[in-house]
């Protein structure tokens, strides 16, 4: 029981940090006391010091010999890398969904887009973001390959944190982007494979489409 609870605390103290350094609560180059850690989420010096450890091998932070640990800038190689990785797994995954995915995947779609225009209504960005990253788990989800996703999501961490910033620029179109996913929900409904990979390759093609505009508006989260 002991075992269990400290894996559940260091996964809680990983997914806490990891989501405050892409969502900028955390930004490039500021100090991560462990004092300020262990107050902000509540938890003990261990789990996060082993979080510590896992975001450190992810390249999130690093660590200064006798100063402390700090939050790494956004690795550019490393987005693109994850953005190459997306637009052929999402790609296929997507084709295979219009040869398996049922009225309850689509309704599973729909129930996600939803959410996303009052999002996309509200500039709630969190909430967008979170739909966002849904609408292609359950892709994943709805072809038996969640393992898949999960090694996408972990992957992608360099490129959620330009897309997160593009989200906060005046050039980011929220409706652009749920109207793309409403395309691609009636393509798979429709099995029209060819039009499904010309909007994931439009769509995956165009993630780093901001990336002059947000590194203008935030130069600090990137290396020289």
């Amino acid at each position: 029981m002991a075992d269990e609870l400290s894996e559940s605390q260091q996964k809680q103290a990983y997914e806490a940090i990891r989501a405050g350094i892409i969502h900028a609560a955390y930004r490039p180059g500021v100090r991560l006391p462990m004092k300020r850690l262990t107050e902000e989420l509540d938890l003990g010096r261990t789990p996060i010091r082993e979080a510590l450890v896992r975001l450190t091998q992810e390249g999130l932070v690093y660590s200064v010999p006798h100063s402390g640990t700090y939050v790494s800038p956004i690795d550019l190689h490393a987005a693109e890398s994850a953005r190459y990785v997306r637009k052929n797994l999402e790609t296929a995954v997507a084709v295979e969904c219009c040869s398996r995915g049922g009225d309850e995947v689509l309704a599973s779609l729909g129930e996600v887009l939803e959410r996303q225009r009052v999002a996309a209504t509200s500039r709630d960005a969190q909430a967008f973001y979170t739909c966002d990253g849904c609408f292609y788990r359950r892709l994943f989800e709805a072809v038996g390959k969640e393992e898949v996703w999960l090694w996408v999501d972990g992957f992608s961490v360099s490129l959620d944190r330009v897309r997160w910033l593009s989200m906060l620029t005046e050039k980011f179109d929220w409706d652009a982007v749920v109207a793309q996913h409403a395309a691609v929900r009636d393509a798979i409904e429709a099995r029209d494979v060819n039009e499904v990979c010309r909007l994931e390759t439009q769509y995956l093609n165009g993630l780093l489409a901001f990336l002059d505009v947000v590194r203008e508006r935030f130069p600090e989260y990137f290396a020289e």
